[in-house]
């Protein structure tokens, strides 16, 4: 089972993987993309892009268990500030590929440098964000 170690930038990330009951993904692929959570038939990368700015120090998370399992949530920290149109552009990019949304709840902050703050995102039909 992947287990990520604290540093001087991440924090708290086997926390809450374990509070959800689920694992850290490790560094597979770009740690930035979050396709594999995205229902096949939702999945339009073109369009994905034009939602890049929500997405920095992404790390996502799976459910436990033996086989192959998709990531089923993960937490963005992009250098943004929480404001109305965000909160709209991480709600739309929710609506629009299947997915749950919450904005800078700081539960979910892994990410430590100032200016950033943590957009959780999860598969509502998978997994209840806790």
């Amino acid at each position: 089972m992947p287990k990520f170690k604290d540093n001087d930038l991440y924090s708290g990330v086997d926390a809450i993987a374990d509070r959800n009951g689920l694992i850290w993904d490790g560094q597979y692929g770009s740690p930035y993309d979050i396709e594999a959570m995205i229902p096949r038939e939702l999945r339009d990368r073109n369009e994905m892009e034009g939602f890049s700015f929500l997405f920095d120090h992404t790390k996502r998370f799976k459910p436990r268990g033996r086989g192959r399992r998709v990531p089923v949530m993960a937490i963005s920290s992009p250098y943004q500030d929480d404001s109305p149109e965000l909160r709209r552009q991480a709600e739309a990019f929710a609506r629009r590929f299947g997915l749950a949304v919450r904005v800078n709840d700081p539960a979910f902050r892994i990410y430590g440098p100032a200016g950033t703050l943590p957009i959780v995102f999860w598969r509502a039909d998978l997994h209840t964000a806790v």
